[in-house]
């Protein structure tokens, strides 16, 4: 039996019993998130100390990219053992991520040189956060 405290709110299910769906989504997602992590700390230290030459890369955004490493290790971390926390830093690293990306465009505005790849690779990392932080509106239960 599936017990709802208001309308539009996560059913909470009686003790013992398991929603497995969602708890399914949230591994997944943490999986993701930390493989995400570990992938963006590998490329993003790899550029920031030279030892691969990715083109011309904008210093903000390439600083961004590596730290925003750690915050998916840490959502990764945070979803799977369905933490509260990894609900807010999705949120604010999206945030951040959008704050970035405006940055970016005043950078590019202002003759700075980038590589259109850049905007790309900005614009899936905003959409991932944005994804995240909608997975774990979903799945971690508010405090």
């Amino acid at each position: 039996m599936v017990i709802y405290r208001r309308i539009g709110q996560t059913p909470v299910l009686p003790e013992g019993q398991a929603m497995q769906p969602v708890r399914k989504m949230r591994k997944i997602s943490a999986v993701f998130a930390g493989i995400f992590g570990v992938m963006t700390l590998v490329v993003g230290g790899s550029a920031l100390t030279g030892t691969v030459d990715f083109g011309t890369p904008v210093p903000f955004v390439l600083i961004f990219n590596f730290a925003s490493g750690f915050g998916f290790v840490a959502v990764g971390w945070g979803l799977w053992a369905g933490r509260n926390f990894a609900r807010l830093l999705t949120v604010v690293m999206f945030g951040a991520s959008l704050i970035v990306a405006l940055g970016l465009v005043w950078w590019i505005s202002q003759g700075g040189a980038y590589m259109t790849r850049t905007l790309w690779a900005l614009s899936a990392r905003t959409l991932v956060w944005g994804g995240l932080a909608l997975v774990a509106r979903r799945v971690i239960a508010k405090a």
